[in-house]
């Protein structure tokens, strides 16, 4: 583990050298931010989810299922009222 303290106009450049990609997968969470690259995630067309779900084990059927189930259920409750 490497830590560093510098300017903030100095990280860009430092993460350029250092990561050596061209996309990175930036998270924050309670002012800690984590930059991940993100290269192979990019090029992978079989994960249609972007953002917070690229890592996701969702599928887009099990989406579309849930969706399904929530549509039916709201519906049963517009007929009940």
């Amino acid at each position: 583990m490497t830590e560093k303290t510098m300017d903030i106009t100095a990280v860009s450049a430092y993460l350029t050298t250092k990561l050596q990609v061209t996309r990175v997968k930036l998270r924050e969470n309670d002012h800690v931010i984590t930059i991940t690259p993100a290269e192979n995630a990019a090029k992978n067309p079989s994960c249609p989810f972007l953002g917070i779900a690229a890592d996701s084990t969702l599928t887009v059927d099990k989406f579309l299922d849930w969706k399904r189930e929530e549509r039916a259920v709201e519906h049963e409750n517009d007929l009940r009222s």
